[in-house]
């Protein structure tokens, strides 16, 4: 009889079949038994029963069977000569494992093949398990590693696996690429092998070609808990929502009608295109901020140029792998270019600059879309997703799913089956919130009410997800230092004062990575920059409501005259007092000062930043601070 000790999912079921079938009783019978969880016995026999006493009497029948009126013969006898494999041995009643070791000790057949979570040779010792039973097992125990101690068996794992997955699927893939393998290695798969099948399932459900990428594997990183959180699915008038596909159809086409207009007036020029340009510049900057504060990136669902983008037929391709990688780099780079043009150009008080920009945002959208297939623009290119992607880390909702519902209950994977997430992803994906734009399809098409959409405290989701690196560490301070230089730059008349906008800017970006050293590790990097997103999007607000603080009084006066409404509406009726407002910017400078030495502390706990490098940040962060109530 053999043991085999290991943690949960760890392959023990699959050893315990491979043992059958290579030894010698490999054409005899293979029977097996889950201890924890035995065939029921009738309601009429366990009336009155505990509990603990109905396992216990479902074991006892499960092995050796009932006399009586209803004979049931146990697994025990059924087996005869073959193997009968016991999971979660360790699961047995104490008198049960009584009973087992007097069988034991007098039938050599069947052989058992007993599988535990349990180091039941150390229960034993304690007395918590029953030294007969462990003695009628040979010595040692099969200790069986967890996955994360033998990773090298990962690529021999998943060449068994992905030929059961493309059947399910209906799928051909074949390989995994090299940086899907990386990703799995470095993951360490707390579930073991039942974890590695999940994921491979939903990434074979996902994937359309031969081969496995990055890009279709979602890790699950940390526990799953509400704490903290509320789910807002659980409020009627959003549920009601999810009984429909797309339910943000129409507000997609009045902001999509909303722009072509916009363009359309800006291209004839006059009062009316001044009025347009006026209401785009003063509303759209601060409202896409705060829209992102209360709903992430759900911007990104109603986003004209993806409402512009589903007019053109598009195929299906995917984008160069290059091009891929370089995304973030690309968005972060691209950012950095549209707040640059808007100060060059003088976009506030140019319409024909902003219609050019929108001009290219919208051609830029149209071909990628049509070259690499849907959302391909929005996906991986975008600046204004990329900044959005950011900034929703500090957003009040959250989406994502329970891992453990879609671990045990989800078989088909409907949330990303038949019609994929537009964004490619899974509710489970732990960067759900930097890329999930609250399309909700997930949501209607989940049948066991796993996605939820969670109302959080905004550092939650910098807290509990790993610090992203690359060009996402760095988005945090250059967005921290662009808008003081720029706002600097934008007064500048001679070139000592254009020197300084960019001494503002390479100082404090200079500064930044020099806290690192030469080497500076890309963890900590990483981390700090984490810290340095609240400062970031509290730096872009104060920038760009400053044009809604001085103009925005004159916006109302506008749109009246654009829309005839002036000759019954008097302006004067319809004026804001906006002074009251310009504490704001203040305010949520001091706020985001706070929170990002609140952050700054937390990964001084984590081990990730050394004191001085915690207490270099923080005066950085307030010099940046400083600098965008000086310049902004």
């Amino acid at each position: 009889h053999v043991l085999i000790i290991g943690e949960t999912g760890s392959g023990k079921r699959r050893l315990a079949r491979l043992l059958h079938s290579t030894g010698e009783r490999a054409g005899l019978r293979l029977l097996s038994l889950d201890c924890s969880s035995p065939p029921p016995l009738p309601a009429r026999l366990t009336e009155g029963m505990s509990t603990t006493e109905r396992l216990e009497a479902a074991q006892q029948v499960a092995l050796f069977g009932r006399e009586g009126v209803e004979v049931r013969r146990g697994l025990l006898e059924l087996a005869g000569d073959g193997d009968l494999v016991l999971e979660h041995i360790d699961q047995l009643a104490p008198r049960i494992q009584a009973l087992l070791a007097h069988y034991l000790e007098r039938q050599a057949m069947p052989r058992i093949l007993a599988t535990s979570t349990t180091d039941l040779p150390e229960a034993a010792r304690l007395g918590d398990y029953s030294p007969r039973l462990l003695r009628c097992f040979s010595e040692p125990a099969v200790h069986l590693p967890p996955l994360r101690d033998r990773k090298q068996d990962l690529t021999a794992l998943i060449d068994e696996m992905l030929p059961d997955l493309n059947r399910k699927h209906q799928r051909r893939v074949t390989r995994v690429d090299k940086s899907a393998l990386h990703k799995l290695v470095d993951y360490s798969w707390p579930q073991n092998q039942e974890e590695l099948r999940r994921v491979l399932d939903r990434a074979v459900a996902l994937c359309k070609g031969e081969t496995l990428t990055a890009e279709h594997l979602f890790l699950h990183q940390g526990d799953f808990s509400s704490q903290g959180r509320l789910n807002l699915l659980e409020w009627a008038p959003l549920r009601r929502l999810l009984d429909r596909s797309d339910p943000w159809r129409l507000p997609r086409r009045v902001v999509t009608g909303i722009l072509t207009g916009v363009m359309l007036t800006l291209a004839l020029g006059g009062q009316a295109a001044a009025a347009a340009n006026l209401a785009l510049w003063s509303l759209l900057w601060p409202g896409l901020l705060l829209l992102v504060v209360c709903g992430a990136r759900l911007w990104c669902s109603v986003c004209p140029l993806h409402g512009l983008a589903q007019l053109v037929p598009f195929k299906p391709a995917a984008l160069p792998r290059r091009l891929l990688h370089l995304g973030p780099w690309f968005g972060l780079l691209g950012t950095l270019a549209i707040l640059t043009a808007e100060q060059i150009f003088d976009m506030r008080h140019n319409p024909t600059a902003t219609l050019g920009l929108l001009a290219v945002l919208v051609f830029a959208t149209l071909g990628t879309n049509a070259l690499f297939g849907r959302r391909a623009w929005c996906r991986s290119l975008c600046p204004l997703g990329r900044l959005v992607g950011q900034c929703a880390r500090l957003s009040l909702v959250e989406l994502h799913s329970n891992p453990e519902v879609c671990g045990s209950q989800c078989r088909v994977h409907d949330c990303v089956r038949d019609r994929d997430c537009p964004m490619g992803l899974h509710p489970g994906a732990v960067s759900a919130s930097d890329d999930c734009v609250l399309c909700l399809e997930c949501a209607h098409r989940c049948p066991h009410g796993s996605v939820r959409l969670d109302l959080r405290w905004p550092w939650l989701g910098l807290l509990q997800q790993r610090p992203r690196e690359g060009a996402a560490a760095l988005f945090g301070v250059v967005i921290a230092a662009a808008c003081p230089a720029l706002s600097l730059a934008g007064r500048a008349t001679t070139a000592t004062q254009s020197g300084a906008a960019a001494g503002v800017f390479c100082g404090l970006l200079l500064t930044f990575l020099l806290i690192h050293g030469k080497r500076g590790r890309s963890s900590s990097l990483a981390a700090a920059g984490t810290a340095w997103l609240p400062l970031a999007g509290a730096a872009l607000l104060a920038h760009e409501s400053r044009h809604f603080l001085t103009a925005g009084e004159a916006l109302p006066a506008a749109l009246l005259h654009l829309t005839g409404l002036d000759r019954w509406i008097a302006p004067e009726w319809v004026t804001p007092e906006l002074g009251t407002l310009a504490a704001l910017p203040f305010l949520g400078l001091v706020a985001a000062v706070g929170l990002g030495w609140y952050l700054l502390a937390h990964m001084r706990r984590q081990n990730l930043l050394s004191f001085a490098q915690v207490l270099a940040h923080r005066l950085l962060q307030l010099a940046a601070a400083l600098s965008i109530l000086i310049y902004g």
